[in-house]
């Protein structure tokens, strides 16, 4: 006969009570030799001292809110003072205070067999991403002490924003032809587009809804974003184009943006267009005012020009000539010898360049420069001053 040892480990959350445990000796074949029937009796252990519980450890809110758990604590032992310890996340903020009072606390007094209520208070950040984050709460005093796992859930929001992109209350569309409403240009609208959410969202496109005419046209650039991350901006642009003949007036309609992914999401924006009688002027000067030159027979020279729209609605296809005046054999060029597009307000440069011939009779001359495009024009006075002696080199 051997004797053998068990052993047996109990987990920590057993009760006190008697319990059977069954010893089975088995042969080479899993056939039961013999059978014992132990009997472990497990003692009741010293009463916790320090008890923390709660109905709600866990509790589910979203971004910059506060959340409240609140905590019964128990003495079992003898008078003490019970420190408090909590573990948040990074970044989070956090509060105790008895059940009925403001004044935030760390520690309280208590008599023996004494039980009191506190609210532990917990501030989620603003830039919190969605999941379950761990909370704890430690009681102590001395060697005695307990520990309450709590839990809060931050789920994903899905939020979708968009906003003008420019601070004016409303947006002019010009005509292209003073005093009637036959031609009417575009114009581009910049809008920002911001998920407001915690999560990311996919598939974001865009349309025009109320308010806005059939015969109207729009064009988003782009015409949709695949993916926006929680707090990003992306830009993007709206074309507005009028009919030829639309009617002078205010036009107020509605842009919305839609995210598709993972949830549907959308935003909206009220816009107002004023459709008005364009201006067209141009405007022609010379750099510091020159507009006498000196040029020697067999050379050339070159005057700087500026040319600006002075109206309120675009001019393109502008060109240039020099008028009559000059003497035969007398070349004029300029560069560039066209502008495809103006805006208002806007200027660009241009470079005339003045050659005489080599047999040139010397004397003064003037001549006219014009500008003009299909809806305006402009003329200046050029002077040339031709010496009667040829560069020397």
């Amino acid at each position: 006969m051997r004797e053998i040892s068990l052993d047996v480990s109990l987990p920590p959350e057993v009760q006190a009570g008697d319990y059977g445990v069954f010893v089975r000796a088995l042969n080479g074949k899993g056939g039961v030799i013999t059978s014992r029937k132990v009997t472990v009796t497990v003692e009741p252990g010293p009463a916790q001292e320090i008890r923390l519980s709660t109905n709600t450890p866990k509790i589910r809110t979203t971004r910059g809110q506060k959340v409240e758990f609140s905590i019964d604590v128990k003495n079992r032992g003898s008078s003490k003072t019970i420190d408090y310890k909590v573990q948040v996340p990074g970044g989070w903020k956090n509060s105790i205070t008895p059940r009925f009072g403001n004044k935030k606390i760390r520690s309280q007094s208590f008599r023996s067999g004494e039980e009191k209520n506190i609210e532990l208070s917990v501030t989620v950040p603003q830039t919190a991403s969605p999941g379950t984050y761990p909370v704890k709460l430690k009681g102590s005093s001395g060697t005695a002490q307990d520990t309450l796992e709590l839990s809060v859930r931050v789920p994903g929001t899905y939020e979708l924003g968009i906003y003008r992109g420019e601070k004016k209350k409303n947006i002019k569309i010009q005509n292209e032809q003073e005093g009637t409403v036959q031609i009417v240009a575009e114009t581009v609208v910049p809008l920002s587009v911001k998920n407001e959410g915690s999560s990311g969202l996919e598939n974001i496109q865009f349309k025009t809804g109320w308010g806005l005419p059939d015969e109207w046209k729009t064009d988003f650039d782009p015409d949709q974003i695949s993916k926006l991350q929680p707090g990003e901006i992306k830009k993007v642009f709206l074309t507005v184009k009028p009919p030829q003949d639309a009617d002078q007036g205010d036009q107020s309609f509605e842009v919305t943006a839609i995210a598709n992914k993972p949830y549907r999401r959308k935003a909206s924006v009220d816009l107002t267009v004023s459709a008005y009688p364009g201006t067209y002027k141009l405007g022609i000067t010379t750099r510091r005012g020159r507009k006498s030159i000196q040029i020697e027979r067999g050379t050339e020279d070159t005057v700087q020009i500026a040319i600006k729209n002075m109206g309120n609605a675009p001019l393109g296809d502008i060109h240039f000539r020099s008028g009559w005046a000059l003497p035969k054999g007398w070349k004029t060029e300029f560069k560039p010898d066209q502008i495809s597009k103006l805006q208002p307000g806007e200027t660009k440069k241009v470079f005339l360049m003045v050659k005489p011939p080599q047999d040139a009779v010397p004397g003064d001359y003037s001549f006219d420069v014009t500008a003009a495009s299909e809806k305006t024009a402009i003329t200046t006075k050029i002077c040339s001053s031709n010496p009667s002696k040829e560069k020397t080199t």
